[in-house]
């Protein structure tokens, strides 16, 4: 398949404060604690992929992050995939094919062996997304504020939306490198731990949990097979 690369967008060592598009209060809030540098730049990362899918004319693409492996066989599925969801979901926006739906989901179809699933509680992972342009573009107008890492994000938005789907089993994984997205040093990562033990961390932790899991069970019963 034909592929372009992409660098990454390196916020090792940056203040978050550097984005303009990064929005400190409305991550304690939404997110319960600040981003680091290296966050804010892997939102960046997938969000310049999403508009260079928007801008390229292309009806789908797959983004793949650098450190996974992939299904030899995924090319066909892949193939397969998109055209059975355009044609039974015309409004579908992303499939998450790096990790599946383990709770909260319901199976459209079967492929070659592997279950397309309505992934109502989308999965938290970036490693492989096949993109519907809709889908690129829907998450490209979000450019204007980031409060939060891009995968839970993705989580947030796309049980919201309804839009998400992902494959069991999944048709990439990462390949056990190393990343560098949160290599910032031992103080950093104390100040965090103690940040998730406070009373004010937890409930906004559960708050944001509950409004995931609640839009998930809207779609679910939507899309529940009758008894």
């Amino acid at each position: 398949m034909a592929f372009e690369r992409f660098a990454a967008f390196d916020g090792r060592g940056k203040s978050p404060q550097d984005y303009p598009e990064y929005n400190e209060r409305k991550a304690l809030a939404f997110y319960a604690r600040p981003m680091s540098g290296g966050e804010v730049g892997c939102y960046m990362s997938h969000l310049l992929c999403a508009k260079a899918i928007k801008e390229s004319g292309l009806d789908h693409a797959i983004v793949l992050e650098d450190d996974m492996t992939i299904n030899e066989k995924s090319k066909v599925i892949i193939e397969a995939l998109v055209k059975k969801l355009d044609k039974e979901d015309p409004d579908w926006e992303v499939v998450n094919i790096g990790r599946h739906a383990h709770k909260l989901s319901t199976t459209l179809a079967t492929i070659n062996g592997i279950d397309v699933q309505r992934a109502h509680y989308f999965p938290v992972t970036t490693t492989g997304l096949v993109w519907s342009k809709k889908g690129a573009a829907a998450f490209w107008d979000t450019h204007q504020e980031i409060y939060a890492p891009v995968d839970h994000f993705f989580r947030y938005f796309f049980s919201a939306r309804g839009t998400g789907y992902s494959l069991n089993p999944p048709l990439v994984q990462t390949s056990g490198a190393e990343s560098d997205i949160d290599d910032e040093g031992d103080a950093t990562s104390n100040a965090r731990d103690r940040l998730r033990r406070t009373p004010l961390y937890l409930w906004r932790e559960f708050r944001r949990q509950s409004t995931n899991y609640w839009n998930a069970w809207r779609h679910l019963k939507r899309h529940r097979p009758p008894q």
